[in-house]
């Protein structure tokens, strides 16, 4: 939480400042709260928007975990690694 408002405004740029295509790595992300998800969904509407995807690697099991209680894993496209996802979007 204390961290969302940086995070957000972060990934607003790069999204701004790219190529419409954003691979997020969550290999060192250990929690993810409420405000954690509401910055990836913002992400992942704001590329949806310029016709992008937004695509996840490194998912621990304990945030895959959130992810499908909340069925965030229906939304996002998550890959076991970086490489993977990067070949997603190529």
């Amino acid at each position: 939480m204390e961290n969302a408002n940086d995070v957000r405004s972060q990934t607003k740029t790069i999204i701004d400042e790219g190529n419409g295509n954003l691979v997020i790595d969550l290999e060192h992300l250990t929690f993810l709260d409420s405000s954690g998800c509401s910055v990836l969904i913002s992400a992942y509407k704001a590329i949806r928007a310029r016709q992008g995807r937004l695509v996840l690697s490194h998912v621990s099991p304990e945030i895959m975990s959130l992810f499908e209680l909340t069925r965030l894993n229906e939304i996002f496209e998550i890959f076991p690694d970086t490489e993977a996802a990067i070949a997603a979007i190529a």
